[in-house]
């Protein structure tokens, strides 16, 4: 991950958050650790898209040079990990017999700010 923040300015930046906003920052810092170079591309794409809607078997908007079977897989994971991806799923009219068409992705808004802040995205 590119590290862009001197640690004098991190100590600078940690004493001006809130509690939930320095534990969120922590949260997504040990993601993007942990999840690497797929977590910051997928990431920095959601910031500079706002969401992801895939509906069935139907193309998306994607990051470059990832493939459709990578970005969910990794939307998934990032979903079950720690850096707070919503998923919303709507059924077409029919009820409940239908299975979801849509499943909209997008960063949880508390984890928004520290991404940015990690990822030098604006």
């Amino acid at each position: 991950m590119n590290e862009g923040i001197s640690a004098e300015n991190e100590s600078s930046n940690r004493r001006k958050r809130a509690p939930l906003d320095e534990e969120n920052r922590q949260i997504a810092k040990t993601g993007l650790q942990e999840l690497g170079l797929p977590a910051e591309r997928l990431l920095k794409h959601l910031i500079r898209v706002g969401e992801v809607i895939v509906r069935g078997n139907r193309d998306f908007h994607r990051p470059e040079g990832m493939s459709r079977q990578d970005t969910l897989f990794w939307l998934d994971r990032y979903k079950e990990k720690y850096l707070n991806i919503s998923q919303e799923r709507f059924q077409e009219i029919g009820g409940s017999s239908h299975p979801p068409i849509d499943e909209t992705y997008r960063i949880a808004p508390g984890m928004l700010e520290a991404l940015k802040e990690l990822l030098n995205a604006p």
